[in-house]
């Protein structure tokens, strides 16, 4: 494991990422495949450190990283650098309020692209496979097309369509929202943790992803990147749990985030938890403590095998959706 340095695209903001090398080689050396970690909004690269390192240990060099603003990546001040000691609080809300026009766009357009270029152009010849988990589901259209289609697999986890309006309670969504927005105005950026909902954020993140609530097909519904999202084409895998609070909320919502992304050809995947006897929500499936199903599903995955667990009536192709 090793700390590298990774340029975003446009702007080339210095994001911090992680490099889980497979035993016995070198991260010099291409190897034949690379696996990159797109984030959850609020969730810094170290929630994934196990995953990865499972990974690299079955032969897939995995790349984690930060967005800008969150976990590693912040600058250090005036030499233009970045620090790799951690900040203390109060040092990065002074950073944030700072930079409050980050946004979820700039995280995609501009971070996540800028780490798969870097993986296509440092492990040239290497099949390149991205896992995004959330966001990093929900933004990827946002990447150019010619660095889109350096990806050999996409697969989405938690890729959820989390319009308010179908969830069983929305005038209580909209109200967490609203006050989420009041914390934002009053403070210029946002503090997950005020509201059991992940860490610091850049105020116009938070603005954004509210924003992007309202509208029947989240943020393919927004009429700013609407064409862009109609343009995204790229294969994908989609992975749901039924014990994802976002699910039980709105037991559609994965098949919806599918049908947002109408043109790109989709294969969903539901599993059960309870019948699994797994806790597996939001965000729990990268936990060591469910590795049996890193085995059953996203290694077969990777390696083009009949994925296990899911339920049979909810696999689902893109013509099914």
């Amino acid at each position: 494991m090793s700390f590298i340095d990774i340029p975003a695209a446009v702007d080339k903001f210095p994001l911090v990422g992680t490099l889980f090398d497979c035993p016995g080689k070198s991260g010099r050396a291409s190897p034949a495949k690379v696996c990159i970690i797109a984030n959850a909004t609020g969730i810094s690269q170290a929630f994934y450190a196990q995953f990865a390192r499972y990974l690299a240990d079955q032969g897939f060099l995995t790349i984690t990283f930060d967005y800008r603003y969150t976990g590693l990546s912040f600058f250090s001040g005036s030499d233009g650098g970045i620090r790799m000691e951690p900040l203390n609080q109060a040092d990065k809300v002074k950073i944030l309020k700072q930079h409050p026009d980050v946004s979820l766009e700039t995280w995609g357009r501009r971070d996540i692209a800028g780490v798969i270029q870097y993986a296509h152009q440092r492990f040239q010849g290497s099949k390149l496979y991205y896992i995004g988990h959330s966001l990093g589901c929900h933004v990827l259209p946002l990447v150019d097309q010619p660095t889109l289609a350096t990806l050999h697999k996409v697969l989405f986890v938690s890729a959820t369509n989390p319009y308010t309006g179908d969830y069983t309670d929305p005038e209580m969504s909209r109200a967490g929202w609203k006050a989420m927005n009041e914390f934002v105005a009053s403070n210029g950026y946002f503090d997950g943790r005020a509201f059991g909902m992940g860490g610091l954020l850049p105020a116009a993140a938070l603005q954004m992803w509210s924003r992007w609530t309202g509208f029947r097909h989240y943020a393919a519904g927004d009429p700013e990147f609407a064409a862009q999202f109609r343009r995204f084409t790229t294969p994908f895998t989609s992975f749901g749990f039924s014990d994802d609070v976002q699910v039980r909320m709105s037991p559609q919502t994965v098949i919806n985030w599918c049908k947002a992304l109408s043109r790109a050809p989709s294969t969903l995947y539901m599993f059960d938890a309870a019948a699994m006897n797994l806790k597996l929500g939001h965000n729990d499936a990268f936990r060591e403590r469910n590795k049996p199903f890193w085995e059953q599903a996203f290694l077969r995955w990777l390696k083009d095998e009949r994925v296990e667990g899911a339920v049979p009536e909810l696999v689902l192709g893109v013509s099914q959706l």
